[in-house]
């Protein structure tokens, strides 16, 4: 009997529902979660992206194609490896960015409050074993 993969597809589900719900943010979950990535990291690579959610690299073009079109991200050309593509905010970026950092980390923090340390690693490497299931771990 399946119980683990729903609960994940279920809580994935949820978040996708808190995005959607949030008027001051107006993205979709893989775009919000990108922005807030980027807000925590100042920029990214590509490959970063890929490697931190776990996309197709079709999807994640998909996605900051759509926020570029928007005026929230723009790429560059790595001048070290011209390979990489180097994606940064906006100022328009800046802003909503914050707002979703905000919306997923106060509820990432309001989810902590209800386990202790160990549960929450072990949460965390169950979902480990899944990414490394699949073959798409880093």
């Amino acid at each position: 009997m399946l119980d683990l993969i729903p609960k994940l597809h279920r809580a994935s589900h949820a978040i996708a529902l808190l995005i959607a719900n949030a008027p001051e943010v107006d993205l979709s979950q893989a775009e919000a979660q990108i922005l807030a990535s980027l807000h925590a990291h100042r920029s990214s690579t590509i490959n970063d992206l890929h490697a931190t959610f776990g996309h197709r690299r079709s999807t994640i073009t998909s996605v900051l194609d759509r926020l570029e079109r928007r005026g929230l991200i723009k790429r560059s050309v790595d001048d070290g490896d011209r390979r990489v593509v180097q994606v940064a905010l906006t100022t328009t970026g800046k802003k909503l960015a914050l707002r979703a950092y905000t919306l997923l980390s106060d509820a990432e923090s309001h989810v902590r409050k209800r386990f202790s340390a160990a549960e929450i690693d072990a949460f965390c490497n169950v979902a480990e074993a899944f990414v490394a299931l699949s073959g798409a771990h880093r």
